[in-house]
């Protein structure tokens, strides 16, 4: 199958091989200039090692109560840029709530804005970005390209890469400015 980037792999990497490759690679981040290059990097790499259709960064706006989509990677996904979706989404809130990434093997949940827009979504794979017990963002991979659902070793592997990108967020920050957010997608 080939990969967002247009690499071409033979399978989904799991288990310890992918965890390795995540550390290896995650190093990288802390090089970046902003929490949006950051999330460029964070969505390149996660749909580089879980090949999907759609990745999607959000960041929780504690003063309006709304998530909102600053970052996305692929097809047709820029339309998403600055959706505003409410605190109260079912798998964003859950992913929150239980702190580690979300995985559903089937898009019965996925009746949100976003996923309509994308035109559907089969299988999600939702992790909290965390700081202190609250919620900076999410990080979101849309419909596997091998079209097979996301699976509990994944999910693990998206808790670690918005672990870490939360770590550094908490020296850069989140932006929730639309401007900023619309400049930094078209640079």
């Amino acid at each position: 199958m080939r990969t967002p980037s247009g690499r071409f792999v033979r399978g989904r990497i799991t288990g310890d091989e992918l965890i390795t490759q995540l550390f290896e690679s995650m190093h990288d981040l802390h090089f970046l200039r902003d929490a949006l290059d950051g999330g460029q990097f964070c969505l390149a790499l996660a749909t580089e090692m879980l090949p999907a259709k759609v990745a999607i960064i959000h960041f929780f706006d504690v003063e309006k109560r709304h998530w909102i989509v600053a970052s996305t990677r692929g097809k047709d996904s820029n339309k998403l840029l600055t959706m505003q979706t409410p605190e109260s989404d079912d798998l964003l809130r859950a992913a929150a709530r239980h702190r580690r990434a979300i995985v559903t093997a089937n898009g019965a949940h996925a009746t949100a804005q976003r996923y309509q827009a994308l035109g559907g979504a089969r299988s999600m794979n939702i992790a909290p970005i965390m700081q202190a017990g609250r919620a900076l963002g999410a990080i979101e991979i849309i419909n596997p390209m091998d079209g097979m659902p996301f699976t509990e070793d994944e999910g693990n592997a998206m808790t670690y890469i918005a672990e870490q990108y939360a770590e550094y967020l908490g020296s850069r920050g989140i932006v929730v400015q639309v401007e900023r957010i619309r400049a930094a997608a078209s640079a």
